[in-house]
């Protein structure tokens, strides 16, 4: 029987790439069943829950200090985007944080290479935000709030805006534990 109601085709051919993916990464099996790592993956808002569940399940977060860890989860809040003139940060702060890093954008590639391979990319949604990350750490290593803003050149809303972000993912890791 062939769906006469336009545009059904490309919903359930893009619906069949999206779970390509899935299974891909091990969240879904071939039968579209929730695996462990799906379960994970669901509960994860504000940020792109494959790559930020690859970042877990690498074991690299148990080698994080606090502050490390959440400039890491900074890097995972696409939602809030810091004005064009703001630099990427380049900070490294140990080794393991540079393992981390590096491993996200290894991740974070790899997946935008699959979606273009099957013609699913969105040029204009970010997967990751390197715009934070400097200040996010600093904040967690309790440097006075009125110094995080005076450095960055970031507007004190914006910055509350990205610290209330990735204390909600603190909360959903708080959650998986």
């Amino acid at each position: 029987m062939k769906v006469i109601s336009g545009g059904s085709n490309e919903k359930e051919l893009e619906f069949d790439k999206r779970n390509e993916i899935l299974r891909m990464y091990k969240i879904i099996d071939s039968d579209l069943n929730l695996l462990f790592k799906g379960k994970v993956a669901s509960k994860v808002t504000g940020a792109c829950n494959i790559l930020m569940t690859e970042f877990f399940f690498s074991g690299l977060i148990n080698t994080l200090t606090d502050p490390e860890l959440f400039a890491v989860l900074s890097i995972f809040s696409s939602e809030n985007r810091a004005p064009k003139n703001v630099a990427e940060c380049a900070k490294d702060y140990s080794e393991h944080f540079t393992k981390a890093t590096n491993f996200i954008h290894k991740e974070c590639e790899k997946l935008l290479e699959i979606e273009q391979e099957k013609a699913l990319i969105d040029p204009s949604k970010e997967r990751i935000n390197w715009k934070f990350y400097e200040l996010c750490y600093d904040w967690a290593d309790q440097k006075p709030f009125s110094e995080i803003v005076q450095m960055s050149g970031i507007e004190e809303g914006m910055i509350v805006k990205m610290l209330m972000s990735i204390n909600r993912l603190c909360s959903t890791i708080g959650t998986m534990a």
